[in-house]
């Protein structure tokens, strides 16, 4: 109980460092004015937080002209609230309507809320592999991550990590029939909700030597395991489904969450074409960057299990076929195998809490281009 108190503590010393950061670097006009806007705590409202603002204050709107959902060329583009699935303006809606306040106020309520959950739900999924230090230590690592300092935003990096824990958390568990109860919101928080199926049906298989040394059991696929893989399928397809006909209803598009995606200038390809397709330093440092980290994941697959290993590339290579590196480092920083492979290294060092502290450094950096709304923290 100790650990978790403190890991919570730290989810709070975190953001109350984030103020002091914001605060010491307002002497920058464009940063005061982010400052000003209502309240302090609009720090962590920018980019595509205020998509999740329109969405929460009027809903999605109604689409008659294909183009308007999400459409680019050349200099011209146009952009649309589809691209971003419902689950969290909806927490925040409810949020705004038990505590009679706006937006930017609700949106940090449920940070500080999920802030809290996710991380202690990594330090719980960790005491199944780790000694109580280690992790610890490679919980903390989660947290000051160079660019990690999205869980604490206004995105859903935190509720989507929160979900993910505790549907792998259920299995390990035993208690199965609760995680379709997960996977429901879990469908309707970020587009690649659905895929985690697979890693998820591969962990209830090795969770229950359904599946070892590369062999599946078929004799232990009885009715009782058919039962609880078909009530995950249904979970995920039944919200799906309804949310893909609202779509359709509101714009003649069973799918406008991916026809979005033009608006951001995504449109699909190989992944490995994705890199390097712009000259802005954004995109150089963002392949350069996911390529590192796609090199480092290949090297260690062999320390992971197999579901881990089908998170890691879902999460990875979902947003690559989309033809942009654009938030690459956000998209990794929910992918939690990588920073148990990584945290597993730097663990054995000597001065391990010495390199946290320089990536905590790093992480302030970092959210330095947030609070100036740059594209690097797109």
């Amino acid at each position: 109980m100790k650990k978790y108190l403190l890991l919570i503590l730290f989810t709070i010393l975190l953001k109350l460092a984030y103020f002091l950061f914001a605060i010491s670097v307002s002497t920058n006009s464009t940063i005061t004015l982010v400052i000003q806007d209502e309240n302090l705590i609009s720090i962590f409202k920018n980019n595509d937080s205020f998509w999740y603002e329109k969405i929460t204050n009027n809903g999605y709107p109604k689409i008659t002209n294909p183009k308007n959902i999400g459409y680019s060329k050349g200099k011209v583009f146009i952009q649309s609230e589809w691209a971003f699935f419902p689950l969290y303006p909806s927490v925040i809606f409810i949020t705004k309507q038990i505590f009679h306040t706006n937006f930017t106020n609700s949106a940090f309520i449920i940070s500080l809320i999920f802030s809290a959950i996710f991380i202690m739900l990594f330090y719980w999924f960790l005491m199944y592999y780790y000694e109580k230090e280690k992790a610890f230590f490679i919980t903390l690592l989660l947290l000051l991550y160079p660019f990690n300092y999205y869980f604490s935003m206004f995105y859903t990096e935190s509720i989507y990590l929160s979900l993910v824990l505790t549907s792998f958390i259920l299995i390990k568990e035993n208690k199965v029939l609760l995680v379709p109860i997960i996977l429901i919101p879990l469908t309707l928080v970020k587009a690649n909700g659905i895929t985690l199926l697979l890693p998820l049906f591969i962990y209830y298989f090795e969770e229950n030597n359904i599946y070892v040394s590369r062999k599946i059991n078929y004799k232990l696929i009885d009715k009782k395991v058919l039962i609880k893989l078909s009530l995950m399928l249904l979970s995920v397809l039944v919200p799906f489904i309804i949310y893909s006909l609202y779509q359709h209803k509101m714009t003649n598009d069973y799918f406008a969450f991916r026809t979005a995606q033009a608006g951001w200038y995504r449109q699909f390809m190989l992944p490995f074409l994705s890199f390097f397709r712009k000259g802005d330093f954004t995109t150089q440092f963002n392949s350069v960057y996911t390529i590192l980290i796609i090199i480092f994941l290949i090297y260690s697959r062999k320390k992971l299990p197999l579901s881990l290993n089908v998170f890691i590339w879902v999460s990875i290579l979902l947003p690559l076929f989309s033809g942009s590196v654009t938030s690459m480092p956000r998209f990794i920083s929910v992918i939690f195998p990588f920073t148990m492979l990584l945290g597993s290294i730097i663990y054995r060092f000597k001065y391990k809490y010495f390199i946290l502290s320089i990536f905590f450094s790093l992480q302030l950096y970092f959210f330095y281009f947030w609070l100036i709304s740059s594209p690097f923290s797109y």
